[in-house]
């Protein structure tokens, strides 16, 4: 299996790939994996501020 795989003129890894299917399967939409994955990112860098580790 190759890591990443080509559809038109974009590339999809098959990682992110897989964690969409399980997340559809489980029955979340995808504004719920945005929203999460935001949150996530927004409290890391809130994170990372606070303990002087934020790569700017």
């Amino acid at each position: 299996m190759r890591d990443i795989k080509e559809l038109g003129s974009r590339k999809l890894d098959d990682e992110w790939v897989y964690l969409i299917l399980q997340a559809r399967k489980i029955g979340l939409k995808p504004d719920e994996v945005r929203k999460f994955l935001s949150n996530a990112i927004n409290s890391r860098t809130a994170k990372d501020i606070r303990h002087g580790k934020a790569d700017f």
